[in-house]
């Protein structure tokens, strides 16, 4: 198997003496170690090309890897960590699992007209796209074949992990200098572009640090590239040795201005080593919210019945013209551990993509 080394998909912060709270995956294997990501396009066409990946719990793409989708076509990850498939002749929403595993994630298959427009053009990029997450360029004209596209930063090349005709979902670029920048995509004698400000986020703490049982600790997150407030979202990885104010999962806003920062306190529940990754949390500007519907209609008829209530509530409030995405995210993070059920839970995750807009 041969691995290329790529940066870290979200900025993960350890703090240990001696020891790391996330553990590396095996090598070689043909089951699915617990922290191997799927990367796929949001939206696929159906019947075209479209390209995906897998990771390692390294940020590592992952060589060798068969996956089964929900059509029942085998593929399997070549040396570069990613597999080529067409996507199905029919519309719906799809899965893509590894094969041994659980690991699955969800895409949805429009119609073949989707991308009738058919031009070469970007339509939504984030207007700030963190250096340590990837970032996904929505738009039309596109290749599912991730190599046919020709993608730039600032003049730079960068790899694409996933594509489909719609969108393209790009590395992180951990070597880039925070800062305002230029993506640019192209086909050809054409090409596109389109501005974003990347963005990095830095925590205070220095990695040398334990924390004890009922002891406080204040983090601070940095962001810089830009003076604007930016929302982070802060996700606890080890909840048995730290809490988080409200649950697993909390979000801050940073102060904007030269400093940029934000704190967030952990409280100890046994002494050890702990870990949260950090990710920017995108604007509802950016949420694409028929395919949020999508997801969620899968989602609801396997649900239990009480989320499935839920669900129906949510679809409620995402009607066209007067969507509550916000309400939205919410009720998600509350539903979240309402099912065991991995296909469920594949389709949750789904819709929050779609609501966050990555």
């Amino acid at each position: 198997m041969m691995n290329r080394v790529l940066p870290r998909a979200l900025l993960t912060v350890v703090a240990a003496i001696g020891i790391s709270a996330v553990a590396p995956a095996s090598q070689g294997q043909s089951s699915a170690p617990p922290s191997q990501k799927i990367i796929l396009p949001m939206e696929l066409i159906a019947g075209q090309p479209a390209t995906l990946a897998v990771l390692d719990s390294n940020g590592h793409v992952a060589a060798g890897v068969r996956l089964v989708l929900s059509n029942g076509e085998l593929v399997t990850t070549d040396e570069s960590g990613r597999a080529h498939f067409l996507a199905p002749p029919d519309g719906g929403v799809m899965l893509a699992r590894i094969v041994g595993g659980e690991i699955r994630e969800a895409t949805d298959v429009l119609p073949r007209d989707a991308d009738a427009a058919g031009g070469l053009q970007i339509t939504s990029l984030p207007k700030l796209a963190s250096l340590q997450d990837r970032i996904v360029v929505r738009g039309s004209g596109f290749q599912g074949d991730a190599d046919r596209n020709r993608v730039s930063l600032s003049g730079r090349g960068v790899l694409v992990l996933a594509s489909s005709p719609m969108e393209l979902i790009l590395a992180p670029l951990a070597n880039f200098a925070p800062g305002a920048a230029a993506i640019t995509v192209g086909q050809g004698a054409g090409q596109t572009s389109a501005e974003v400000t990347l963005v990095q986020i830095v925590s205070s703490n220095s990695g040398d640090q334990q924390i004890q049982r009922g002891k406080k600790n204040k983090v601070r997150l940095s962001a810089q590239g830009t003076s604007e407030p930016v929302q982070l979202e802060v996700r606890n990885l080890t909840p048995q040795i730290v809490q988080l104010p409200h649950g697993d999962e909390t979000a801050v806003r940073t102060s904007g201005g030269s400093d940029n920062s934000a704190a967030v306190e952990m409280k100890g529940k046994s002494a050890g080593a702990f870990s949260f990754s950090v990710s920017l949390e995108n604007s509802l500007s950016n949420a694409n919210v028929p395919v949020a519907r999508d997801f969620l209609e899968a989602a609801r008829k396997i649900a239990p019945a009480d989320a499935a209530i839920r669900i129906q509530h949510m679809l409620k409030n995402l009607r066209d013209g007067n969507a509550d995405g916000a309400a939205a995210r919410k009720e998600l993070r509350k539903i979240s551990g309402s099912a065991d059920s991995r296909d469920f839970q594949a389709l949750l995750r789904a819709a929050r993509r779609a609501l966050d807009g990555d």
